[in-house]
């Protein structure tokens, strides 16, 4: 069994006492480890091939050009068929490649799977909530419903394929791949009261002063006041909603009544959604929640006032911030205002 976490760093990990206890102790572990490329694409694309970004031609996330795309002519020759090839019985459980299955159709099964569970992140893509699963060929779309939480759907899965493969003398190979902890990082509510008084990490890097030797967008970030880091202990809730045909208010309310501080609308297009949810989000910007549009493409940039009157409505435009980063910008921006002009000259100058 494999299973890739996603973007769990090491302080996060040193978080959680059980996981050397449920892995470490009883898996394998490296003392040295290299990441080809430190993006989700391309080293997913490594792991099931065992070659570099320039070989198997996966150098970015997003189709049409890179993600799933790009690693369908390396399919054939990669880790499941390969087992499959030697007797393995093979299972995938979560997310497979970014853009999963842009132009192959949602029942696209890759081949070499026996048992298969892949997260659509090309339909829609709520990582926990909100989001849609292909299982053996056919497609279910999950809801917001604390059953429909994707780790334990994906642990279920994962559980049933395990004692399925009991007594049978195929050896077995699953990738359970979750989502989790990747941004928006929700949890199930169980979990809620688990990190109630954590503090941010302060890992070695923690607000650096000597950057000369980063990248020049690095150098350009001014560092934080004592003000900026107290709050970031307490950054408030900002939750980031996907937009799609027919699309309920529902998830906009639910938001708003558990505490949500901003709003950051993953809309298709240049920030578009449906009718009910504009007039919802202009309902919620009046009750004081900062209002961000943002693009779920995985490209282009989001005008202000181009397709709706941000300046009547008290929205903020993302520009070319993703919904992920535009939801740590609008937690920052909390901490500070919560005036919509200001928010929105955050936007411009980060």
């Amino acid at each position: 069994m494999l299973v890739v976490a996603d973007d769990l760093d090491v302080p996060t990990a040193l978080a959680l006492p059980r996981l050397p206890d449920l892995m470490a102790s009883q898996g394998l572990s490296f003392t040295r480890m290299y990441a080809t490329q430190p993006l989700c694409g391309p080293s997913r694309a490594s792991i099931l091939t065992g070659q570099y970004s320039h070989n198997h031609g996966v150098y970015d996330n997003e189709p049409p050009l890179w993600g799933f795309p790009a690693f369908r002519k390396s399919e054939a020759q990669s880790l499941a068929p390969w087992l499959k090839s030697v007797g393995y019985r093979t299972s995938l459980v979560g997310k497979y490649m970014n853009g999963y299955a842009s132009g192959a159709g949602q029942d696209y099964v890759p081949p070499g799977w026996d048992d298969w569970h892949g997260h659509l992140t090309d339909t829609e893509d709520g990582r926990y909530f909100d989001y849609w699963m292909n299982h053996n060929g056919q497609v279910v779309r999950y809801g917001s419903r604390s059953e429909d939480y994707s780790i334990d759907v994906e642990a279920r899965l994962a559980l049933d394929f395990i004692r399925s493969s009991a007594g049978r003398p195929e050896p077995l190979f699953m990738l359970l791949a979750p989502q989790s902890p990747h941004v928006p990082a929700k949890y199930a509510d169980r979990y809620g009261a688990e990190f109630h008084y954590a503090l941010a990490p302060r890992t070695p890097d923690f607000n650096e002063g000597a950057v000369f030797d980063k990248p020049s967008w690095v150098r350009q970030i001014p560092l934080l006041t004592d003000a900026q880091i107290d709050a970031l202990d307490k950054l408030p809730r900002v939750d980031v909603i996907y937009a799609h045909a027919n699309m309920s208010v529902d998830l906009i309310d639910a938001a708003i009544k558990n505490g949500a501080k901003g709003l950051v609308i993953a809309g298709v297009g240049d920030g578009n959604m449906t009718s009910g949810a504009l007039d919802a989000l202009v309902k919620a910007a009046k009750g004081g929640v900062a209002v961000v549009r943002s693009t779920r493409l995985p490209e282009g940039i989001v005008l202000r006032n181009n397709e709706v009157d941000d300046d009547k409505m008290g929205f903020v435009a993302s520009g070319e911030l993703n919904p992920a980063k535009s939801r740590v910008l609008l937690q920052l921006a909390l901490t500070k205002t919560t005036d919509p002009k200001r928010i929105q000259q955050m936007f411009y100058e980060y």
